[in-house]
């Protein structure tokens, strides 16, 4: 079941999923309805525009704006349906909530026999233009030569084309990641993140104990969700101090990990550093801590202990502010060729004794 105003009378009217109903000759091809949320009376009956036997229409029903009408349309999922040669591969419906009438038709970028493509929907905004985006689980789907794994895609509500799909950080086989999905707003940042189930998933030696995963939206506008979109590359002074620091900057909306103090745009680890700083010095720009000695993301700890301290300062300038032959590029802090008093500032200035746990 799903809810959405279909008709545009202010109150949430109720999509209903039939999936196991008998259609024509078809046992099992299913059926979707909705009905008035005023009064309970029936708005719209859908069926598959590709009818078959057990085809399980409707086992998926998500409702969102999609079409820009101002009335919600409907998205309905057949995970049973016959596609081409594959069995039981899948489909998705989003059909038009003012009459009924097919919007799209997505199938997975994926196809083969058992994909149970469509399982599960949902349907909300993700790329921020304005139009309900159309989320579906094919909880069934091999990845990576690995049976079962599922995998959950997401179209655009303004041409149906896919953009971007989800896998699970830990593929298992029978996992069937993307047997359920939900969105909404998790972090507080205004834009919705996706929650996935993988009711399948073998965790701490349990057989099947099942996991879900929540994927935050694209914050910095890449196009996909991931790990930069905690960090957006922006600088707002009047933005809540959400890190309690005295800045209201980037790292308001940055991971545990991230230290406090001003991040500059263009900083994506929310270390301090912009990126191209960060390129010049040899640090890794995507790791706001030393993951080991060889790799030590945080520049101004320069004997990788995992703090900073005088040590640091006097390893990093002792002998070498402007002594051109002993030049050392990363501590340059500021990418301008030559060590100064302008490196020391910025590297250690309000760093001194914070500790960065990887």
């Amino acid at each position: 079941m799903a809810v959405g105003d279909v008709n545009g009378d202010g109150k949430a009217d109720i999509a209903v999923g039939a999936e196991e109903e008998d259609v024509g000759a078809n046992p099992n091809q299913g059926r979707a309805y909705v009905f008035s949320g005023a009064d309970g009376s029936l708005l719209l009956t859908l069926d598959t525009p590709n009818p078959q036997y057990s085809a399980r229409f409707g086992r998926g029903v998500a409702v969102g704006e999609v079409n820009g009408d101002g009335k919600a349309d409907i998205a309905v999922g057949a995970y049973w349906e016959d596609v081409d040669s594959g069995w039981d591969q899948g489909r998705a419906y989003v059909f038009s909530g003012a009459n009924g009438s097919l919007l799209f038709t997505l199938d997975t970028p994926n196809p083969h026999a058992q994909a149970w493509f469509g399982w599960t929907l949902a349907v909300e905004d993700l790329n921020g233009d304005g139009k309900g985006d159309i989320v579906v689980g094919s909880g069934g789907e091999d990845v990576g030569g690995t049976s079962g794994v599922g995998r959950v895609y997401v179209f655009s509500g303004a041409n149906g084309s896919l953009l971007f799909a989800l896998d699970t950080p830990n593929p298992q086989t029978e996992s069937y990641f993307g047997e359920s999905v939900a969105v909404g707003d998790v972090n507080g940042e205004g834009k919705p993140d996706i929650a996935v189930g993988a009711p399948g998933e073998d965790v701490g030696g349990n057989d099947k104990q099942g996991r879900a995963y929540v994927f935050l939206a694209d914050v910095d506008g890449d196009g996909v969700p991931d790990a930069e979109d905690n960090c957006p590359d922006v600088y707002n002074p009047d933005q809540e101090n959400a890190d309690g620091d005295e800045w209201g900057d980037a790292c308001d909306n940055c991971p545990t990990t991230a230290t406090s103090w001003h991040v500059p745009a263009g900083d994506d680890d929310c270390d301090g550093f912009t990126t191209t700083v960060e390129n010049y010095v040899g640090t890794d720009p995507l790791d706001a801590c030393p993951d080991d000695i060889n790799d030590d993301a945080w520049p101004p700890d320069m004997n990788n202990d995992a703090n900073v301290k005088i040590a640091d300062v006097i390893l990093a300038f002792y002998g070498k502010v402007l002594v051109p032959e002993t030049y050392d590029r990363r501590s340059d802090f500021n990418a301008d060729g030559e060590l100064g008093i302008s490196d020391v500032i910025i590297g250690y200035y309000g760093r001194m004794f914070a500790s960065c746990t990887p």
